[in-house]
């Protein structure tokens, strides 16, 4: 899973690639949940995240992923939330 880094200083790219980084480092948190049961949490430091064959196979038919982006200032941001299929070829 990856997911497009945003910015709290100087705005997003307009070109649709990264937004400046405007931290001191580059750190996330994914949470991921069966409805709302966590099941796993995770931190990492670039904008996606490959979970092992056998974590992937332990995920049920539907997973909700949350992603916090850490700052210096604010601590966790606010996270975002996508529901997705796991059980639907690629």
């Amino acid at each position: 899973m990856s997911w497009i880094r945003r910015t709290r200083l100087h705005g997003d790219a307009w070109d649709g690639g990264d937004a400046p980084l405007s931290e001191e480092v580059e750190r996330y948190r994914v949470r991921l949940f069966d409805g709302a049961t966590p099941l796993n949490e995770v931190q990492t430091d670039a904008p996606s995240l490959i979970l092992s064959a056998v974590d992937a196979a332990r995920l049920p038919a539907v997973v909700t992923l949350e992603v916090a982006q850490l700052s210096a200032i604010v601590g966790w941001g606010a996270a975002a939330r996508r529901t997705v299929r796991t059980d639907a070829p690629p």
